[in-house]
């Protein structure tokens, strides 16, 4: 237990340095002035872009749609003159006419750069990847993080990913392994 005059002693110290910091702050530190003009700029440029991005966005999954419609359209066309043309042929002559088969379209490569932000579960950014097209199926990926205990090693930051990717290889590269 402190005695009377040592807590007096306490108090007065704890006075003092008070009016010493409040001393300090009033007449002396000068607190810099920041423009809320250029804050709001900034802000008001970040949503020009963001919504800037969305359009361009919009619009090119508007493209790549109608740009499938239209190949299927010729390929249907195509296909439809090829077989009349054959069965011209085979009127007109007594030799057996080879239909060709579709050719297998092999799957393109797909490149993403992922974004992982501070803070952001990693089943967002699988639900990412599996939209875009980088791993077939989200939850299958999830289970193959957590089998091989890269589940709480997935960090935040910037990724290039490709569809010829191996769930191994895209799990090292998030986990920065």
């Amino acid at each position: 237990m402190m005695s009377r005059p040592s807590l007096r002693s306490l108090a007065l110290g704890f006075f003092l340095s008070a009016v010493i910091v409040f001393s300090y702050t009033t007449f002396i530190y000068k607190a810099p002035v920041v423009d809320s003009s250029v804050k709001t700029e900034k802000k008001a440029e970040t949503a020009e872009q963001t919504e800037e991005e969305k359009t361009y966005k919009k619009k090119y999954e508007e493209l790549l749609a109608e740009t499938e419609v239209n190949e299927k359209k010729d390929s249907s066309k195509e296909n439809a003159s090829k077989d009349s043309s054959q069965t011209e042929a085979n009127k007109d002559s007594s030799v057996p006419v080879k239909k060709e088969e579709p050719k297998e379209e092999k799957p393109t490569k797909k490149e993403y750069t992922l974004v992982i932000e501070p803070g952001e579960p990693s089943s967002s950014a699988i639900q990412t990847l599996a939209e875009q097209g980088i791993i077939k199926n989200a939850d299958e990926f999830t289970q193959f993080l957590s089998d091989n205990n890269y589940e709480t090693l997935v960090r935040d930051g910037s990724y290039a990913l490709n569809s010829e990717m191996t769930y191994e290889e895209i799990a090292k590269s998030i986990t920065h392994q």
